[in-house]
Order: structure tokens, then sequence, then C-alpha cells
């Protein structure tokens, strides 16, 4: 939606720009003095093509751009209206469309005739200075684009990272889990395992009634993943209490 666009225009404008320059330039020119001198810009547009081969073929294409152009407005802006005079209803009946598509056109015909050229100029003088808060706010736009890109980023959640604690050796944790060490909450055991030789990617497990789990990534990696002790150390007090 805002990067195809964007492409299109930027080949669009660099083609055919530097095409003008090369005329204007190394060429016989002449482009210029039709626009500053004549004050004919549509006219311009048709002196341009007049450089190129197919010159009858370029300019009817041209003008069938410019028709297309002119109708799909037309057709946005009644949408528009529409969508707002009817409340934004997903059922709005066609001839009221049509109503907002006539009234554009005739007002933009009364316009051409009654004020002739020079309403012409006067409503694009209008429409140039009417666009300045729209240029305004696609700075906002562009803000709001960048700050929703940024709260989307944030939901995405951050990843889960993994940090080695000091480990028990299997013994003195077993004589701690029967001693009911509170401290135990603390600490990890990683079985089979001297301290500082735990593998570099290994899981942690949240409970060592999880068997399953451990039995899993040990098949897969032959490695042994950190088994945390707050859950083990709880569900075996738990069970020395219920022996008792």
């Amino acid at each position: 939606v805002l990067g195809l666009p964007t492409l299109f225009t930027i080949i669009w404008f660099g083609v055919w720009g530097t095409g003008v320059f090369d005329i204007e330039l190394r060429g016989e020119g002449g482009l210029i003095d039709t626009v500053v001198g004549e004050e004919d810009i549509p006219g311009a547009m048709f002196e341009f093509l007049g450089h190129f081969p197919l010159v009858s073929v370029t300019s009817a294409l041209a003008i069938l751009i410019v028709g297309i152009f002119f109708i799909t407005s037309m057709d946005s802006c009644a949408l528009v209206l529409d969508n707002m005079a009817n409340g934004f209803e997903e059922d709005a009946p066609q001839r009221q469309k049509a109503f907002w598509a006539i009234a554009i056109g005739l007002i933009a015909a009364v316009l051409l005739t009654a004020t002739g050229e020079g309403g012409l100029e006067a409503l694009e003088s209008v429409a140039i200075v009417l666009g300045l808060p729209f240029f305004l706010l696609g700075y906002l736009i562009m803000f709001n684009l960048l700050r929703a890109m940024r709260e989307d980023a944030g939901e995405l959640g951050y990843f889960r990272t993994r940090r080695w604690l000091r480990t028990l050796p299997p013994e003195e944790y077993e004589r701690r889990m029967e001693e009911y060490d509170d401290s135990l909450h603390e600490a990890v055991v990683a079985p089979d395992y001297a301290e500082g030789t735990q593998p570099e990617n290994a899981p942690e497990v949240g409970h060592a009634d999880q068997p399953e789990i451990v039995q899993e990534y040990r098949t897969r990696t032959g490695e042994v993943p950190v088994v945390s002790s707050r859950g083990t150390a709880s569900a075996e007090a738990e069970e020395g209490t219920a022996e008792r």
C-alpha cells in the first residue's frame, strides 16, 4: 500500500524527468519556453512526447491516462462522500453514490463554464493553498506509522534467554532435600555435569516431574538439561511430610 506507489512515483519521475533534462541540455529544447513563456503546461507534455516516435499513439495514451485519473479520482470522492453521508453503513444504495458523483461533476462543469479560464486558475490556486495542511498532515501520518510499527514490534514479546546459575552436585542436592533446606529454591542441579561444563543451549525444565521433556531432550541431543530445583524441592518436601 505504501511501498509500491512510492516506488512507481520514483521510477516515473526519474525516467520522464531525466528525459526532460536531456532534451533541454543536449537536444533542441523548447519545453521551458512552452511552460514559462506560453504558460501552457498541458502543451509541454505533448511537446515532450513529440521528441519520441509514435507521437500520435503516445499522445492518445496520455489523454486516456489523464481521463482515467480524473474518473477514478471522482469515483473515490463520491465513495467517501457516500460513506460519510450514510454513516459508513455497508449496504448503501448505489443511486446515492451516483448522486454524489453527478453532483461533483455538475459543480466542476458550472465552475468551468461560468468563470472560464480565470476561474480555473483561481480554483487551482485555492487547491494549492488547501494542499498545505495535507502536506503537514503527511508528516503526522509518518510519525503515527512509525509509532504503530514500534507498538507492533513491542507486542511480539522478548526473546527468551537463559542464564546458568551455580549448581550443586547431585549428592549435595539430595542431602539438602532430605533436610528440607529452604535455600534450595536458589539452586539448580545439573545431573551428570560438573560445574562449568553445562551444555550451552540446554533448555531449563521447570519441574523435575516432567520426565518426558528431559527424556525427549536427552534423546534428541544426547545432553542433560538443567532442572530447576524450585518445583522439585516443594514437591519432594510435600511427599516427605505426607509420609511422616
